[in-house]
């Protein structure tokens, strides 16, 4: 059992992240290992166009040209294997069907 000072610790240290995702000037979008949006940033929106009521629970590959799924395949068996993705430059394609990296 977690003591009430470690809790308030730990809801402070979300509520502080919760605010960096937020408020961050980067696309940050979470989903699960299938794919499915579960969180959207207003960078995103900004990035790609589709507010978050658009896109959550929608698989991510909607945000893909289909020429580059296999990509996309290829870094979720990486995810999946506890590998790192950073600073990966993919090119995207946004609402209005202009790409975007």
């Amino acid at each position: 059992m977690c003591s009430t000072d470690e809790r308030e610790t730990a809801l402070e240290a979300r509520a502080e992240l919760a605010a960096i995702v937020k408020f961050s000037d980067d696309a940050i979008i979470g989903e699960t290992l299938d794919g499915a949006i579960t969180s959207w940033n207003r960078a995103a929106k900004r990035m790609y166009g589709y507010s978050a009521e658009e896109v959550l629970g929608h698989n991510v590959s909607l945000l893909f040209p289909p020429e580059l799924i296999d990509r996309f395949g290829q870094i979720r068996v990486a995810v999946r294997q506890g590998e790192p993705c950073r600073n990966l430059d993919i090119d995207f394609v946004r609402k209005d069907g202009q790409w975007a990296r």
